[in-house]
Formats: structure tokens, sequence, C-alpha cells
């Protein structure tokens, strides 16, 4: 009899221990799911309990109350374990409270179950201690496949918030779980079915702990992509920082001088008259200025160009694959547009803006410090020829 005992209740002795352990040392699985999981374990519990139980009171002569009892239970608890999968299936839809209406199968199956007191419609004991089903003796079976099929409808109707794999870990799941009440059916084997169930939970929560894991990953990614983003962009402009722009420039030139034919325009533009504005409208204004200074070059350049800010009111400009006639357009225009001024009360203060560039046609070798170089010579003679232009080295 012992080793009876130990052969119908290895398997599910084993899962509710694996999942015990698992539940408890996984702190990143949300509460309310756990919750859930913790009550389908002690449900489980309870049906492998009072089967144990009740295969002993199978032993006796004549008909138990203690044998009713525990059949009433046992038939009681294992659609409750389906109508918990479903909550935990339902638990993104909509964001609202699982609907009342899903706990009336539980309900009737409970006084199905109990129904063994006063009436034989679902199944009953002969006096001698065997047991007679009823015409609504494979209730319980019914009830748990009205939930695979609430189960699986939730699922489909709701895909959009669920995983393409939850909805394939749910089919799977319906399908054994139907597979072995067919067996345990035809050949009367409970314990098929209690241990599909046990396995079924396992699968059911390693989902949930794969897709903690992933967001977990995603979320890291996410953060690192926010950081090396922060790390590379210029907080009060939004375009690139001297250190990225500087990299960024390296890596390009590189790749040109290895071949045979570049063409490129760059840019080293200031605003003219920043301190004026500065001292007699603040620094507040001045910022507005530098912030308004790098709203318009983004706007006037093209989204493949490269923008960098070097510091203050300074900023570089890399334009790839440029015609020049085009490159020398683009220079103009910003020229004019940003002419703009700035004004408290009565004080006004006119802005403009000088710039030194260059434009490479051809083979090259040139390094970055050369480009800089020749950018902000071209740029000095700007602010000398009196501010408020452009002068363009061509390589």
């Amino acid at each position: 009899m012992a080793y009876d005992y130990f052969t119908i209740n290895f398997t599910s002795v084993s899962g509710f221990i694996f999942l015990l352990i698992f539940l408890y040392a996984n702190a990143a699985l949300d509460r309310k799911i756990k919750r859930i999981f913790y009550i389908m374990l002690f449900v489980e519990f309870i049906e492998m309990l009072t089967y144990s139980l009740e295969l002993w009171t199978t032993t006796f002569e004549t008909l138990s109350q203690a044998r009713l009892w525990l059949s009433a239970i046992g038939y009681s608890v294992r659609p409750i374990i389906f109508c918990l999968m479903l909550m935990l299936a339902a638990r993104n839809v909509n964001d609202q409270h699982f609907p009342k209406v899903f706990y009336l199968p539980v309900i009737a199956n409970i006084i199905a179950a109990f129904s063994v007191f006063f009436t034989d419609i679902v199944y009953s004991y002969t006096t001698d201690n065997i047991f007679q089903r009823g015409p609504l003796g494979y209730f319980t079976h019914i009830v748990t496949i009205i939930y695979l099929v609430i189960l699986m409808t939730v699922v489909v109707k709701s895909h959009e918030n669920h995983p393409k794999l939850e909805v394939l870990i749910i089919f799977a799941v319906s399908m054994l779980i139907l597979f072995a009440m067919v067996i345990e059916a035809v050949y009367s084997i409970r314990t098929i079915g209690r241990s599909s169930i046990i396995m079924v939970t396992i699968f059911y929560y390693m989902f949930f702990q794969t897709r903690i894991h992933n967001e977990s990953m995603t979320k890291e990614q996410s953060i690192r992509m926010q950081l090396e983003h922060a790390n590379r962009m210029d907080g009060n402009t939004g375009v690139l920082n001297k250190k990225a722009f500087s990299d960024e420039m390296k890596k390009f030139l590189q790749e040109q001088n290895e071949n045979t034919a570049s063409r490129f325009g760059f840019v080293f533009l200031d605003l003219d008259h920043l301190k004026e504005i500065n001292d007699k409208l603040g620094h507040s204004i001045g910022d507005i200025a530098i912030s308004d200074l790098a709203d318009t070059i983004r706007a006037v350049f093209r989204k493949t160009d490269l923008i960098g800010r070097f510091g203050g009111d300074e900023f570089c400009i890399l334009l790839p694959n440029i015609p020049e006639q085009r490159f020398r357009c683009c220079l103009d225009e910003i020229q004019e547009k940003l002419k703009r001024k700035y004004s408290i009360d009565d004080t006004i203060v006119h802005v403009t803006a000088s710039m030194g560039a260059v434009y490479v046609e051809g083979y090259i070798d040139l390094s970055y410090e050369q480009l800089i170089q020749m950018a902000d010579e071209a740029l000095y003679q700007a602010k000398k020829s009196g501010r408020n232009c452009h002068v363009i080295k061509e390589l």
C-alpha cells in the first residue's frame, strides 16, 4: 500500500516542491501573480491529499462518511485550478477585475460534488463501498472543458495584450489537459489528470519566469542605451557633445582617407555678440539664443548631417557627400536665418553668426586635428572680416 501511495504521488509531490521553492525564491514575480500561483499550489495539494486519503478509504468493506467527504472535496477542487489559470491569462484584459461570472462554473461544480449527500445524479457509492457514476458523472470534466474554452477565447480575443508564446502555451496546456481527461475517463486513472495539472502549472510558471527575465533584459538594455545616448548628447541643445562628435569625425575621416575620392563639407560656427546678450539680457536669454541656434542648424541641414556642440556657442557640422553648390547654398541659408534679435523691455540685441568652412573633393589624407585647425582659421578670417559672414577653404 505504501508503494502505491509513493507511485501515484511521486510526480505531483516533486512538481509541488519544485514550484514551492521557486515561487518562494522568486522576488521578481509580480505579487498578484505569485499569490495566484500559491493558491493553485494549495488547491493542488488539497486534491493530492484528499485523493490519497480516499484511496485508503477504498479498502474499507463498507461505505464511510470519510470517503463521501473526501470525494466531495476532491471533485470540487480541480476546476478551481483552471479558474485560477484563467485569472492569470485574463489579468491584462482591459486592466479590469476578473469577471464574477467566471466563478459560476466552480460554484456549480462544488454543488454537484457535494450532491452525493442527497442525490446520486452525479455519483454515488453502494453500501459495500463501490463507486457508481450517475447521469452527470462527468460534470467535473465538463466544467473543466468550459474553463479551457473560456481560457482559449480570452487569450485569442486579447492577443495584443499577450505574447505569441503565451498564446501557444495556453493552447498546448489546453490540449494536454483535454488529452489527460480523456485517458482518465476511459481508463479511470485519476493520477494522470493530477500529474498533468501539476506539469501544466510548472509549464505556465516557467513561462512567467522567462517573460520576467526577458522584460528585465529589455529594461536593462533600454537603460544602457539611454545612458549611452545621454553620454553622447549635449543636454542643452540635443546635438552631439564634443567628445561624441570628435569620435564620429575621426571615424568618418578614416573611412574617407581609405577611398580614392571624397566629397564633404565641414563647418565651424559660432554666434556673434553672445557676450552682449549675456551682459545686457542675462544668461537665460543667452541659453535661449544657443538653443535657437541648434534648432536652426537642424532645420537647415539634412538629417544625415552630423551636428555637434564644442562648448559655449561653438558648433560643428559635417555634411557628407554634398555637392559644392548645395554646400554653399546651405551656408547662405543658415547665415540668413540666424539673423535675429532678442529683447527685454527696451533693450535689444541683434544676433548673427560667423562660420569657417572647409570643402573637400577628391583624394585626401587629412587628420581630424588638421580639419579643425583649417575650419578654425577660416572662422577667424570671417570674424576679422566683420562677422555675419562665412569663409570657405577648398581642398
